[in-house]
């Protein structure tokens, strides 16, 4: 840092503030020792107290050469009262060199005349030849280096700009399509000057899914030393980035506007330098062929772990169990593929899915939890097959699957035993014994008399025909006129349904989906799903005008289909009035979940068809 001192207080000279003139004015300089060690530090004072009138020349403060020193750190302050003004400057000096060294004095101008403080001599003990080590030599001054061009190429490591410089650093230069690489884009600007403001304009990264890193406090700097200067690294801005596909990328030059000055506390010039960095190649690589498993899709890439489990163990043939499958990937999480169960122990109902990011360092972790609910189609001990996920780990440099274990659950019949003329068997009968009689041995003692349910008329006491000519003649005098009211009632109804059945068309999406907010915030979540499905059915028929309740699935999605909407939609409408049907046997812990997911879905199915019903209207 000895180039620091050289170039930061070896100033012509600097504004001292305020800008009235002094009649009186003091300076003295001291420091906290005289002896030091080579590699030690000594504190140096500088105050200057002032009497202010009203005279019009400005004060200006001239430093000593300090070029056997290296400034560490400087500090200023200033005071006000009783019309005096008192300024103190703090500098941390190291010493540069062993020997006998002297700090010249400063020198005050104001109010027309000169004021020195006293020499300070320095006696700094220790090897004289730890004075250049790692230090650079041919320290220029400030103007040379604010006017000096960019230094040209040489065998020597040069700098590309002696004054300022932005490049870009990546930790890897060819990685694979999906790998995380970190990338930074640094600003080097020459120690004997400071930026004072810079202004950068927006970054391009095509070809990358960015992310931007943001740290708390100050960004990483360091001191480098390129081509006998001395500069400051600082890490404008940082990324972690994702290569979407194979081939040559680059990190694109970035243009920023600086305003430069020197290091001097009491201000001085300042000069606008723009600058660009130059683009930066990075090689993408694609994943390899060899190797790659049947199932691998997309960019799974980075190192996957898996692992399921399952609600519970035991069921009944009348519920449902819930499966659970947790993914990790040493990369995003979205390039986790859909895993799906197939089996045909299981009706498997559509999943619920959950992806968040955290960071290992500086990598990028993603977790995928995904949840499904299975009906067993049979009684018995069944099992959940393995669920895999097949990996490309670009560190290993090969593919890998990851993949759970199977699950096995048992379920039990509905209700207990079902064994042929069992007491809960289907089809079984028991006798209706007649009154008096008894079982013995499960049959009875005496034959079943029946006993006759309509009284024979003719057998009754008192009973006669009835014979009313005149209610015969309202009959038939009647009759007509009820039926042609009915016709009328009829026709008026038909007619009033044909002009409010557009009117309850356009609403019909509006009235289902108030229907279904209110459904996914019940208290019961069980019966909630009963009324899910009538809400969604007595939608679908209003706004396709069409009947569809009583019809097998198969037969809705044949409607479907015909009035209008297609494969994909008819089949996830079908799906998910199958789901309705199942999921109020969804366990108590996540029943209220599976019904906020379900209403969420459905509320997008009735949207969405809505719109096909309006596109085949037209």
């Amino acid at each position: 840092m000895r180039l620091l001192a050289s170039l930061l207080i070896c100033l012509g000279s600097f504004w001292f503030s305020p800008p009235n003139a002094y009649a009186k004015a003091t300076i003295s300089a001291s420091v906290d020792r005289e002896t030091v060690g080579l590699e030690g530090v000594i504190r140096l004072r500088v105050s200057v107290q002032t009497d202010q009138d009203d005279g019009s020349e400005q004060a200006t403060l001239t430093p000593p050469d300090l070029s056997d020193f290296e400034v560490i750190q400087q500090l200023q302050q200033r005071s006000y009262g009783l019309g005096a003004t008192a300024q103190t400057l703090s500098l941390t000096l190291r010493p540069v060199r062993a020997g006998e060294l002297k700090i010249g004095p400063f020198v005050l101008k104001a109010d027309g005349k000169k004021l020195r403080s006293q020499t300070i001599a320095i006696r700094v003990t220790g090897d004289a030849t730890q004075s250049s080590t790692g230090t650079p030599t041919g320290t220029p001054s400030l103007d040379e280096v604010l006017t000096s061009p960019p230094a040209e190429s040489s065998g020597k490591a040069t700098a590309p700009d002696r004054q300022a410089f932005l490049a870009w650093e990546v930790d890897d230069a060819e990685p694979y399509v999906g790998e995380q690489i970190n990338a930074a884009l640094y600003l080097y600007v020459n120690r004997s000057i400071a930026v004072q403001q810079h202004d950068f304009g927006s970054i391009n990264l095509e070809g990358f899914w960015s992310e931007t890193v943001k740290r708390q406090g100050p960004g990483r700097s360091e001191v480098v030393y390129i081509g006998g200067d001395a500069f400051t690294k600082n890490a404008v801005t940082e990324y972690r980035l994702f290569p979407l596909r194979a081939g040559e990328a680059r990190l694109p030059a970035v243009k920023v506007d600086l305003v430069l000055g020197d290091r001097s506390v009491f201000g001085g010039r300042r000069q606008k330098a723009p600058r660009e960095s130059p683009p930066l190649p990075v090689l993408i690589r694609p994943l390899p062929n060899a190797g790659r498993p049947a199932d691998f899709v997309g960019t799974t890439v980075g190192l996957v772990t898996v692992s399921a489990k399952v609600d519970r163990t035991s069921i009944s043939a009348t519920e449902g169990v819930v499966v659970t499958l947790a993914a990790q990937i040493d990369g995003l999480a979205s390039n986790l593929p859909d895993p799906v169960i197939t089996s045909s122990d299981w009706r498997v109902l559509p999943s619920d899915d959950e992806t968040h990011s955290t960071l290992r360092g500086e990598a990028v972790v993603g977790y995928r939890q995904r949840r499904w609910l299975l009906k067993p189609v049979r009684a018995g001990r069944l099992t959940v097959p393995p669920i895999g996920i097949s990996y490309f780990d670009p560190k290993a440099g090969r593919y890998g699957t990851a993949q759970t274990p199977s699950l096995s659950i048992f379920v039990a019949d509905q209700g207990g035993s079902n064994a042929a003329g069992g007491p809960n068997a289907i089809g079984s009968t028991r006798p209706i014994l007649a009154s008096g009689a008894s079982l013995a041995n499960g049959q009875p003692s005496a034959p079943l008399a029946l006993r006759g349910i309509v009284r024979d008329a003719s057998t009754e006491p008192g009973s006669r025909s009835v014979r009313r000519p005149y209610l015969r003649l309202a009959i038939v005098l009647v009759a007509p006129l009820v039926f042609f009211g009915f016709v009328l009632r009829d026709r008026l109804r038909l007619r009033r349904q044909a002009q409010s059945g557009t009117r309850r068309r356009q609403q019909a999406a509006q009235v289902a989906l108030s229907g279904l907010v209110a459904l996914g915030a019940s208290g019961d979540p069980r019966s909630a799903f009963a009324e899910l499905a009538r809400v969604f059915m007595e939608f679908l028929e209003v706004r396709l005008a069409a009947t569809l309740r009583g019809a097998t699935h198969e037969k809705v999605g044949q409607k479907l289909r015909e009035l209008g909407l297609d494969e994909d939609l008819s089949r996830a409408i079908v799906a998910e009035l199958e789901n309705a049907e199942f999921a109020r046997f969804t366990p108590q812990d996540v029943r209220r979940e599976v019904l906020e997911a379900t209403v969420l879905r459905l509320r997008g199915l009735v949207t969405r068809a809505d719109q096909a019903a309006a596109r085949a209207a037209t």
